[in-house]
């Protein structure tokens, strides 16, 4: 069985997992969590194409809109058709999210029926988390979630979360090399450091680069800067950096740029918002003579990140950061109230 969770390998534990399905050996229970969608992707559609139902009546999904904990008890324990098994698909349901707080009965009623039904199903549970961040992440699938420890015992209970930089490059590099394209370990953090640590996105941007390049075996930045989509946070970064530089007439271009884009204004500030408050955070830690590393430790961020934090603030005070991060606030809270439009809430931040 692979139990899953931030301490294992979790590298380690994905080839083991590959290695039964080259072998065409299927677990009866899987639950798949986290942050990482290309994993949870790539083992769910796996799992699919290991069973090979030709019938195609031996599968059934389950999302939000149509679960309904009885009707999905009744499919579990009926029979399949023509096949030895049939495979269901559960995606982000609620039910499974916090069990500690579902109502108990139907927790093992459903327990009892896949207990019951474990020889004729191959069953999946999907829980997409956006935020890695979320103090109750883990404990949500831990011994208070009754259904998550029965597959933890019984099958596959894994934790798909996203990968360090330094995995993350390995893989970038992996993914060049396959096309027949060189990169260092540079231009690799340096499309990290734009696109973000999804993985999916990631491999996305990597695929466009190659598509842009041609012939051309080397990977440069210029081939990177041409192509790839930085992510809001990066750009709303470099908006910061121009606004603690005093670079008003660059900030407004820039905030334009990512209002054509497609950016809105209140998503904007609500990443304005979030890099204030780590600022805020990375300064008192500078000023308590914490290092780089130090810091990326105590926030639980990569080294770069905390990097960033540490250069940007170099010239800031904790005052200038503490005032901005209120203003951004009042403004927000403003704009909700309908007190401010969209349109004059960048403006407004500065006056």
């Amino acid at each position: 069985m692979y139990n899953i969770d931030k301490n294992t390998n979790l590298l380690d534990e994905l080839k083991a997992i590959k290695k039964d399905f080259r072998e065409k050996n299927l677990k009866p229970f899987y639950f798949l969590y986290g942050d990482e969608d290309y994993f949870i992707d790539e083992i769910s559609d796996s799992i699919i194409k290991v069973f090979n139902d030709e019938t195609g009546l031996n599968f059934k999904e389950y999302k939000d809109d149509n679960f309904n904990i009885d009707e999905v008890i009744k499919y579990i324990i009926s029979f399949p058709i023509v096949n030895e098994k049939k495979i269901i698909l559960i995606k982000d349901v609620p039910f499974f999210k916090n069990v500690a707080k579902t109502d108990s009965k139907s927790v093992e009623k459903f327990l009892e029926a896949i207990k019951e039904g474990s020889e004729n199903n191959v069953l999946v549970i999907i829980i997409h988390n956006s935020n890695d961040k979320d103090a109750k992440y883990q404990k949500r699938f831990g011994k208070e979630n009754k259904i998550a420890s029965f597959f933890k015992e019984n099958g596959v209970l894994i934790d798909l979360h996203r990968l360090d930089e330094a995995t993350l490059n390995k893989y970038i590099v992996s993914r060049f090399s396959k096309s027949k394209k060189e990169i260092d370990k540079v231009e690799s953090a340096y499309i990290i450091r734009n696109s973000g640590t999804n993985l999916k996105n990631l491999y996305n941007e990597c695929d466009k680069i190659i598509a842009y390049m041609g012939d051309k075996v080397k990977v440069e930045r210029a081939d990177i800067d041409v192509v790839i989509t930085k992510n809001i946070d990066d750009n709303i970064f470099n908006l910061i950096n121009l606004i603690n530089n005093n670079k008003m007439e660059e900030a407004i271009v820039l905030y334009g740029d990512l209002i054509s884009a497609g950016e809105k204004p209140r998503d904007i500030f609500t990443v304005l918002s979030i890099n204030y408050k780590n600022l805020l955070i990375a300064k008192d830690y500078m000023d308590k003579s914490k290092s780089q590393n130090e810091i990326a430790k105590l926030m639980g961020i990569e080294t770069w990140q905390a990097n960033r934090l540490v250069t940007a603030n170099k010239y800031t005070t904790k005052e200038s950061l503490a005032s901005k991060l209120h203003r951004i606030t009042d403004l927000s809270m403003k704009r909700f109230t309908s007190e401010v439009s969209e349109d004059m809430l960048f403006e407004l931040l500065y006056y």
